[in-house]
């Protein structure tokens, strides 16, 4: 793989990310809605901006550690028990 396609899996895999979160952010914030009939912009928009932020950050962190070889991992793991 060159550096240019592991860049655009990374990106699709990040987008793909944010895209769950949104997506949880709004079904939490309509089962919210739909016992008390209220619904407050703000408290929509912590629970946006929070799922969102916490979806990228996984995402960014399992995506650089998958990007670590297992091989490299291994040899060190092996390297350390002697």
């Amino acid at each position: 793989m060159t550096v240019f396609s592991e860049l655009i899996v990374l990106l699709t895999v990040q987008a793909q990310a944010l895209l769950v979160g949104l997506l949880a952010a709004l079904f939490a914030i309509v089962l919210g809605w739909v016992p008390e009939g209220k619904f407050s912009v703000t408290h929509g928009l912590l629970m946006a901006a929070s799922s969102v932020l916490t979806a990228g950050i996984a995402s960014f962190v399992l995506g650089k550690a998958a990007a670590v070889p297992p091989c490299f991992c291994l040899n060190r793991l092996i390297t350390c028990m002697k």
